[in-house]
């Protein structure tokens, strides 16, 4: 929705130059943009106890739904990240908590901390990128501190992101070199000394 909504946007900026054709294409792109949004309203948005509503990892629009998230990035936890909701939405908090937890089985929880992981390793690894998405979208110093000393501990003295770890030990771990986490934790960093540089001033510690 957001993508399409953009790419709109950018054909109408650049018809003057390429053709009234593009304006056409805008429409389409918007229209189907509106489509998917009122797919998500109606089944993407569910129910999960006592009228709260959260967004839902996965539904096939006959009312069976998943409630879960996966670390990789677009994720439910990135939503503010990527611009569909405002952070202190309250259907993504609701959402936040859930995924968050052990409610979402691919919550992982061990001896060095807890973090979003995935189906594609085991449930006991832990993602860095969930991690730095977990302090991208926080506004709670203390949770982005605390996202910051496991990624300092989960490196293994390596230097680099890796891909998963053993919440229970980062010996053991998957994909010493990867190049998209990397790249996210960079923009952690930056993010963090644009606007809450205190958190860095000294030693995160391990």
């Amino acid at each position: 929705v957001v993508e399409l909504r953009a790419t709109a946007g950018l054909c109408e900026e650049l018809h003057p130059q390429r053709g009234d054709e593009l304006l056409q294409t805008a429409g389409e792109f918007l229209a189907l943009a509106a489509e998917i949004e009122k797919g998500i309203q109606a089944c993407g948005m569910v129910e999960t106890g006592r009228g709260a509503i959260e967004f839902a990892y996965e539904v096939d629009g006959l009312g069976s739904r998943l409630l879960m998230d996966d670390a990789n990035t677009p994720n439910l936890l990135s939503l503010p990240y990527l611009g569909y909701v405002e952070a202190q939405d309250p259907a993504y908090q609701r959402t936040r908590a859930r995924v968050l937890s052990a409610a979402n089985p691919y919550f992982a929880q061990g001896a060095l901390g807890a973090g979003l992981g995935s189906p594609h390793v085991s449930r006991k690894h832990a993602w860095p990128m969930g991690l730095m998405m977990q302090a991208i979208t926080s506004t709670d110093d203390a949770e982005i501190t605390s996202c910051l000393r496991l990624l300092v501990k989960a490196h293994r003295a390596t230097g680099f992101m890796h891909e998963s770890f053993h919440v229970d030990d980062s010996s053991n771990f998957t994909r010493p070199w990867f190049a998209w986490a990397n790249t996210l934790f960079g923009e952690l960093i930056l993010k963090v000394l644009a606007e809450r540089p205190h958190l860095v001033e000294g030693p995160l510690g391990t």
